[in-house]
């Protein structure tokens, strides 16, 4: 798993890179629980570049959207690109109501 940080005005853009499994979720658990200490409370997970993700992966955007919002925070999601299997995506669809957006801009403006 690669991570990358990027600025957008207030909000910081976390892009992922590589599969969200089981074994490979720390690095973005200690990437938001920086931003979050650091006072940053508006985060967009791009999901873009992650071709597979399990319930694992799942967990931790779970756990990341809720470490944000013990802090006031919020965290929204920009869809992964191509099909995820339909489980993964209606989970994330629930979990985020109103927060997974396909649009880097669009979420970013959401805010």
């Amino acid at each position: 798993m690669k991570i990358e940080v990027r600025e957008a005005g207030k909000v910081r853009i976390i892009d992922l890179h590589g599969r969200l499994v089981l074994g490979t979720t720390e690095p973005l658990k200690e990437k938001v629980h920086q931003l979050l200490g650091e006072g940053h409370l508006r985060i967009l997970l791009n999901l873009q570049g992650v071709p597979h993700m399990d319930s694992a992966g799942i967990g931790e955007l779970a756990a990341c959207k809720k470490r944000a919002l013990e802090r006031k925070g919020e965290i929204k999601l920009v869809k992964p690109k191509g099909k995820y299997h339909l489980a993964v995506e209606t989970v994330i669809e629930l979990m985020f109501d109103r927060s997974v957006f396909e649009d880097e801009m669009k979420a970013v403006g959401s805010f």
